[in-house]
C-alpha cells in the first residue's frame, strides 16, 4: 500500500474496494487505480505506436535513419502489448503477480528514454562532432541535420523526456492497481481466517 506514514489500522476496519485511498492521485484522484491502469496502457499503446511509425518514415520515406531502429521499436511495442494483456488479465482475475512483467518493463522502459534523453543533452552540450560521433551508428547524421535542422538533438531530449514522464506516471498508475489487488487479497485472506476462528470458538 503507497503510504506517507504507515498507521495502523482501526480494529473495526472494513475493507472497500471504492474507498478514495485506491483513487489515483495521477488522475487527480478522478479514477480507480484499475480504471485508470487499463487508460494508461492504452496511452502507452498509442505513444509506442506513434513512435514506431515515426521510425518507419525516417527508414523508409526520409532514409536518415537505419532500419533496425524501426523493428526494435516495433518489438519494444509489441513486448508493451504483451505485458499490458498480462496486466488486464491479472485485474480480470485478481491475480497481481501478473503485473509484475509490466513493471519491469516500463522501468526499461523510463531507463532507455533517459539515456536517449542523456545522450541528446551531452551531443547539444559538447558540440557537433560529439553529436555526429554517438548518434553516426544509428543513422545518417549529415541528413537528419539537413532535414531536421542543427537542433535536432534537443527534439529528441524533449521527446524522450517527455515520453520518460508518460512512463513514470504509467508505472506509478500501474503499481496502485497492483497494491489495490493486494490489499484486496490480503484483506480477503484475513477475513476468511476471522471467521474460521469465530467458528472454531462457538
Amino acid at each position: 500500500m503507497p503510504h506517507d506514514k504507515v498507521s495502523p489500522l482501526p480494529p473495526n476496519y472494513i475493507f472497500s474496494p471504492n474507498d478514495k485511498f485506491y483513487y489515483a492521485p495521477a488522475t487527480c484522484n478522478s479514477m480507480h487505480y484499475t480504471t485508470a491502469a487499463y487508460i494508461s496502457a492504452f496511452v502507452e499503446f498509442i505513444v509506442m505506436g506513434t513512435g514506431a511509425i515515426c521510425f518507419y518514415v525516417m527508414s523508409h520515406k526520409t532514409d536518415t535513419i537505419d532500419k533496425w531502429l524501426f523493428y526494435l521499436q516495433a518489438l519494444i511495442t509489441v513486448f508493451s502489448v504483451i505485458t499490458s494483456l498480462l496486466m488486464a488479465v491479472g485485474m480480470r482475475k485478481e491475480k497481481p503477480q501478473l503485473f509484475s512483467p509490466k513493471l519491469a518493463f516500463i522501468t526499461l522502459e523510463i531507463g532507455f528514454l533517459l539515456f536517449w534523453a542523456g545522450i541528446s543533452v551531452l551531443c547539444m552540450s559538447i558540440g557537433i562532432d560529439f553529436t555526429r560521433s554517438a548518434f553516426g551508428h544509428f543513422g545518417r547524421v549529415l541528413q537528419i541535420e539537413k532535414d531536421y535542422g542543427p537542433i535536432w538533438p534537443f527534439n529528441v531530449a524533449v521527446v524522450s523526456f517527455f515520453t520518460a514522464a508518460i512512463a513514470i506516471w504509467t508505472r506509478i498508475i500501474v503499481q496502485g492497481a497492483c497494491d489495490y489487488l493486494l490489499d484486496k487479497e490480503y484483506f480477503s485472506n484475513k477475513q476468511n481466517v476471522e471467521l474460521r476462528e469465530a467458528s472454531k470458538s462457538r
